[in-house]
């Protein structure tokens, strides 16, 4: 080994080695936060929210070994790879350092002690959010691609897990005082968004050791109306056949017709649309599910009233129009949809 490679692999080497001080200091706040609160310990939490200054000043130290790094190796293929994808995994500790400060600070705040079944659901969050971490950092340290990848759909489980918490914490709005459920469920929103950065890291690792960059997110869009024969059917088949690689495309009707409309499927073809042959689909087929769609678009006054409530990180948006002869209503719609993606996924978004 040269002496110039023999430095440069010192210099990665000191990286590497703040890397874990870092995340060991992070796993801890984690740990701690959720301690106090599971056990009532305000001074451990207190704890956590002092030690976030170590984490913070950890994290520049970091931030300025990257940048030195760079400064003095000009680094190339793998080497640039590494430092890209630490400068970023800074970037997730210190957030994930942030919600442990953030769940501390809602704990002491909390007028009593939450119910037993909402400290379980915390305590299986809170177990779901740190070993995500844990196993995230394991495949960072051993430059682990496949592993990284196998564990990306666990943050899936943990947002579904604090879909739980949210239901179970709106069966308290009677009986606990609201400034402690809104504290208890930015508790959850915090151990939710741990796992989403445990992804993150993962996401790292797979390009450090591949090169490959994260693939553009493909969102879940939901078209609605009474009938499900005609406009809902039309804008899913058009999305689909303009955005094919941006987006899932359905629609569903609260009152389904028993067909599609033979009118609409005669000028859909005359503008270069196949809407099929399906039967139109009922709003129940997809109730259970409607936190898995990013957007949900209404074409037909009366739907928010069908659907009842938007789950939390779903977008709702009222495309309703009438009047408008079938020529009119489309460029309408197909304009809408157009901008619509390419708000998502941006220009050039196919």
């Amino acid at each position: 080994m040269s002496l110039y490679e023999s430095r440069l692999q010192a210099d990665r080497d000191e990286i590497e080695l703040q890397v874990e001080r870092v995340a060991e200091n992070v796993r801890q706040g984690l740990d701690n936060a959720v301690r106090g609160l599971l056990t009532g310990d305000k001074p451990l939490c207190y704890q956590v929210v002092l030690d976030d200054k170590i984490i913070n000043r950890s994290t520049r130290a970091l931030d300025a070994l990257c940048h030195s790094f760079v400064a003095k190796h000009f680094p190339a293929a793998g080497h640039l790879r590494f430092v890209s994808s630490v400068l970023r995994l800074d970037v997730e500790l210190e957030r994930i350092g942030d919600y442990a400060v953030n769940i501390a600070l809602e704990a002491v705040q909390l007028s009593a002690e939450p119910p037993e079944d909402i400290v379980e659901d915390i305590r299986v969050l809170g177990s779901m959010a740190s070993g995500m971490f844990d196993r995230a950092m394991a495949s960072w340290q051993d430059r682990n691609a496949e592993q990284a990848r196998a564990l990306m759909p666990n943050a899936y489980e943990i947002e579904d897990m604090f879909s739980r918490v949210v239901k179970n914490l709106l069966q308290e709005a009677k009986t606990r005082p609201m400034k402690d459920l809104f504290g208890l469920f930015d508790i959850a929103k915090n151990l939710e968004r741990i796992g989403g950065q445990s992804k993150n890291i993962c996401e790292e690792t797979v390009f450090a050791v591949t090169g490959q960059t994260k693939e553009p997110k493909v969102y879940r869009v939901l078209f609605l109306d009474a009938s499900n024969s005609r406009w809902s059917r039309l804008a899913e088949t058009f999305a689909h056949k303009v955005f094919p690689n941006s987006g899932s495309y359905s629609s569903v009707g609260w009152a389904p017709a028993a067909q599609l409309d033979s009118d609409m499927i005669e000028l859909a073809s005359s503008a270069g649309l196949d809407i099929g042959e399906a039967a139109p689909r009922h709003l129940d087929d997809e109730r259970e599910q409607l936190s898995k769609y990013h957007v949900i678009i209404s074409l037909e006054p009366g739907a928010l009233e069908e659907l009842g409530s938007i789950p939390f990180d779903t977008i709702y948006l009222d495309w309703s129009t009438e009047g408008a002869n079938f020529d009119e209503q489309f460029r309408q719609l197909s304009a809408s949809i157009r901008e619509l993606m390419e708000s998502l996924r941006g220009a050039g978004a196919s």
